[in-house]
């Protein structure tokens, strides 16, 4: 795997783009990020390629992360990905979000951008990024409870929830979505699918809420979307030829996928 100098996979980027070219930017988790399968074989790759890839002015970014949650993404997105000036984002998931760990991410990582109108607003103020970093992100309760999984290894999660809430989950894909709207970027939802949903009984009762979480942001914002669980069932392939394992698509699940 090649990280280059942005944090992403892939090759270095051209920054500024070129004004004929149009950049889609790839986000979300494990899946997106093609943990397993070869750069050209992920379903970003291999779907701008289809289309022609450079010769006809499209170029495919891979800013998905492993095991990123949608916080963390747009955290992502803020600091560096909207700088890209992307035409196009994908955004995918559920994945990371639903994992069972040390911490909940609404407890220990703090958000680049605020999430209310007013706090976004407040965001234009220098003064007001600087207070707000010194209170929120290096000295709150957040600060404290990042010391104590990091530093002491001490688990905070004794109620086993997943990292990142339905809610919040909803939430920050709202983000992401005003977002673009704002800058006048086009944005795709993309489902990853999972070996139970080639039976549809199969699908885990968790993956559905999430998903149907995504399924009312696309529609409250007009965010289109792409049901990978649809597609797979529709395939007619079988899990073992779509999958490696029990969440990372195989070169043909990608290429299903594309």
């Amino acid at each position: 795997v090649q990280i280059n100098a942005a944090g992403m996979r892939g090759p270095e980027v051209i920054s500024p783009k070129t004004t004929e070219t149009r950049r889609i930017l790839s986000l979300g988790g494990s899946v997106a990020f093609g943990e397993g399968v070869a750069l050209r074989d992920t379903y970003t790759i291999d779907a701008v390629r289809d289309l022609g890839g450079m010769r006809v002015g499209l170029e495919a970014l891979i800013m998905a992360v492993p095991e990123y949650t949608a916080l963390q993404t747009r955290n992502l997105l803020d600091m560096r990905g909207w700088a890209l000036d992307p035409d196009l984002v994908l955004m995918a998931g559920p994945g990371a979000e639903l994992d069972v760990g040390a911490y909940q991410d609404d407890t220990v990582v703090s958000t680049y951008r605020g999430l209310t109108n007013t706090h976004r607003q407040m965001e234009s103020l220098a003064i007001f990024r600087i207070l707000d970093h010194w209170v929120r992100v290096k000295n709150g309760p957040k600060a404290e409870a990042r010391t104590t999984v990091f530093a002491r290894q001490h688990p905070i999660n004794s109620d086993q929830r997943p990292r990142l809430g339905t809610n919040s989950y909803a939430s920050h894909l709202d983000a992401i979505a005003r977002q673009a709207r704002e800058l006048d970027v086009e944005i795709v939802f993309i489902i990853t699918p999972v070996p139970g949903d080639l039976d549809e009984s199969g699908t885990p009762p968790t993956v559905t809420l999430y998903r149907d979480a995504m399924r009312q942001v696309a529609a409250r914002n007009g965010v289109k979307l792409v049901d990978g669980s649809a597609v797979f069932r529709k395939s007619g392939r079988t899990a073992d030829a779509l999958f490696q394992d029990d969440h990372q698509l195989s070169v043909q699940g990608h290429r299903t996928l594309s």
